[in-house]
Parts: structure tokens; sequence; C-alpha cells
């Protein structure tokens, strides 16, 4: 008889300490900024995960991220090659735009309250991410896109 293998959960085995790769992907990133020059050994480590989920992980950030990464054999880690002075969030298609577009639309009800500033400087934390990826302005958006 042929058992499926369920994942390991509350009695301290391995279900829940894995970390979401965005989160790893960040760690990495502030790990190569800060000049600590880690490597896939040691970065497993810190985030419990095998060093080929590194790599891998590494290869997204250069690959997909065009962050510019290289690992340095001198010093056996890896490095920025050039100034890398904001981390780039994600990628925006015209799906995750327009559904930013009504996340901000939806601030209309909480206006006034301290949900709504936190909500502006999230709005404004995304936006900062993609400037010189995508141009626009809220206010052309909302004339494009205006509730009737």
């Amino acid at each position: 008889m042929k058992t499926s293998r369920m994942p390991k959960s509350l009695d301290g085995s391995r279900a829940g300490k894995t970390r979401v790769p965005m989160e790893r992907i960040y760690h990495i990133h502030e790990a190569v900024r800060e000049g600590r020059y880690p490597n896939c050994t040691k970065l497993a480590a810190e985030l419990e995960v095998t060093a080929k989920t590194i790599q891998r992980d590494i290869t997204f950030m250069r690959d997909r991220l065009n962050l510019p990464l290289e690992y340095d054999d001198v010093v056996h880690g890896y490095r920025y090659t050039a100034d890398v002075s904001t981390f780039p969030v994600f990628e925006v298609g015209a799906e995750e735009l327009a559904g930013l577009f009504l996340a901000r639309q939806a601030l209309e009800s909480v206006k006034g309250t301290q949900l709504e500033q936190t909500m502006r400087e999230v709005f404004a934390r995304l936006t900062q991410s993609m400037q010189g990826r995508v141009e626009f302005s809220w206010s052309d958006i909302d004339r494009a896109f205006s509730r009737k």
C-alpha cells in the first residue's frame, strides 16, 4: 500500500520553518547589500533551506529581478557589481496594476481614519518601487478608470 508523505507540522518538525521565497530573496539581498559576502552554504544554514534552494533564489535574483549579482572567488561569497539602491519588489502586469487601482479606490471608504494613512504609506512604497519601470500618475489612472 502506497502512502502519501504528509508535511510534518505542529510538533517542532519541518512544516512552517521555511520562509516564503520573497522573504528569502530579500534576506539574501540584504546580506549582499551589507557587504557580508554570503555564500549558498551560509545562507542555507541561516534560512533553514538547502543550498540548492538558495542557488535557485540567486539565479532568480540575477535573471528575473536583473540584480547585478555575482560570486566572488576571492572572498567566497556573493556581491553586487553595481549599486543597488532599491530592491525590485515585483514586476507589474496589467492585472496587477488594475488590482492596485481598485484597491486604491477602496481607500475612499476609510478616508479620515488611521487605516487611510497606513494604506497611503503602503501605496507610496509600492509606487516608489515601480519608479523607472512603470510611469503613471494616480490622477491619470483615476480619470481613465473613474467609477460611475
